[in-house]
């Protein structure tokens, strides 16, 4: 029987199951720093793979508990297969910025562990995804294109993004985001609030179709009639009740400003109108 691997960043990890766990064992050529270790192995990093490290002559060899993620390429052939079921491109477009969205927030995130953006790979087999949740994680591995910066390599998973996901309307949301990095060259911040303002387009582009179609199958000619009814009685009941308690306050104003009664006097002809119109209003509509 053949030992299960998968690839990661060129080379092959191989997949060990040890007391219900799935874990992935690669030899790490590329040094970890001491506070790394202790934070990648101390399982408190919200937003990496829980991992330990064992030397074994004089070679480092990492493990990562990946049990109930699947990685990035596996995750997204899944939701491939579910589109192609009857799934619209609502759901596609959605799930790609989400991944990407929830790649940026790891990389931010990480850096409340100490472990810093320029030291962090976002190659697409680092990316592991909860199927249930879509929550992502990465499974920490030193960045093995420390010449470049993290815009720019961003920039390279936006487009294995396109190649996995192999869609006009993904790559046409993902030319908006390689475009604004290019020409604003914005920070991490920079680079989630644009793409959760992607995400905001995207639900209000497919979700009002989709909502406009619920409320044409609930609503009925006469569901319309009767709420355009009950509608004007209420304005018409509106209309009166203002009719009552204006009219007399006109008249006040009027006896005011001739100053014929002293205040005192005007003081108490506002007090009798007051109560008269309290209990017509009582009597019409009680």
């Amino acid at each position: 029987m053949g030992t299960e691997t998968i690839d990661f960043i060129s080379k092959p990890g191989r997949i060990e199951e040890s007391a219900g766990r799935r874990k992935l064992q690669i030899c790490m050529e590329t040094d970890i720093r001491y506070y790394e270790k202790k934070m990648l192995c101390s399982g408190e990093c919200l937003y990496t793979i829980p991992m330990h490290f064992i030397t074994e002559d004089l070679a480092l060899n990492a493990f990562y508990d990946f049990t109930g993620y699947v990685q990035l390429q596996e995750c997204v052939k899944r939701k491939l297969q579910s589109y192609a079921s009857g799934r619209e491109n609502q759901k596609l477009i959605t799930d790609l910025l989400d991944i990407l969205s929830g790649v940026l927030e790891c990389v931010k995130g990480m850096e409340n562990y100490l472990i810093l953006p320029e030291r962090i790979s976002v190659h697409p087999d680092v990316i592991f995804v909860d199927m249930d949740t879509g929550r992502i994680k990465l499974a920490f591995h030193p960045n093995e294109n420390p010449e470049l910066s993290l815009q720019s390599r961003i920039t390279r998973l936006v487009h294995d993004l396109g190649g996995l996901f192999h869609s006009d309307e993904a790559d046409r949301y993902l030319k908006k985001i390689d475009d604004f990095i290019l020409i604003k060259n914005p920070g991490l911040d920079g680079m989630i609030s644009f793409l959760g303002s992607m995400q905001r387009e995207a639900g209000y582009i497919y979700g009002n179709s989709k909502n406009f179609r619920k409320l044409e199958e609930q609503e009925s000619p006469f569901t319309n009639h009767e709420q355009i009814g009950k509608g004007r009685k209420k304005y018409d009941f509106r209309l009166k009740k203002a009719a009552i308690l204006l009219i007399p306050a006109a008249g006040l104003l009027a006896v005011f400003l001739s100053g014929k009664l002293n205040m005192i006097n005007f003081v108490g002809l506002v007090v009798i109108i007051a109560a008269v119109d309290l209990m017509i209003l009582r009597k019409r509509y009680t």
